[in-house]
């Protein structure tokens, strides 16, 4: 019941959206003997949501999410940062630190609004594996930049 009550707002978009439908089911399953191919589908559907909004809206869908998957599949970073990096930066964090710290900040603050913000995974990974984390949130700041640049 916890999953379902975390990803509620994706599970109401998917109501309108096959993506997020898919999205769902795929997490609602996820666990650390899901096999490459499905986690593959899940980081496919997940990516063609297509979620718009302003940046803290965006943050808050993908927090949940991109937390669980990584609690279960930490090398998905690479595919999966960029949704909780990419708004925090349009929101001025622009050294990796201070995203890694706005992370267990933004964590703690919603929990204290709904304890179903993220699952029991997603806090572990928050407060287990995002701190070792520090060269891969460097990365995707500086992607952040590079794609400011362009």
């Amino acid at each position: 019941m916890g999953r379902q009550l975390t990803f509620a707002t994706l599970k109401r978009l998917g109501e309108t959206n096959p993506h997020a439908q898919r999205t769902f089911d795929l997490l609602m399953s996820l666990d650390s003997r899901t096999p490459d191919s499905r986690v593959d589908l899940l980081v496919s559907e997940l990516r063609s949501i297509g979620f718009h909004s302003n940046t803290n809206t965006v943050f808050e869908f993908y927090f949940p999410l991109v937390a669980h998957i990584l609690y279960y599949k930490p090398k998905r970073e690479k595919d999966l940062l960029s949704y909780i990096v990419g708004p925090s930066f349009a929101n001025g964090i622009t050294e990796a630190k201070e995203s890694m710290a706005f992370m267990k900040r933004a964590m703690d603050y919603q929990l204290s609004l709904n304890e179903h913000f993220l699952t029991p995974e997603g806090q572990k990974w928050v407060n287990k594996q995002l701190p070792k984390m520090r060269a891969e949130f460097k990365r995707e700041v500086q992607l952040c930049l590079k794609e400011l640049e362009d």
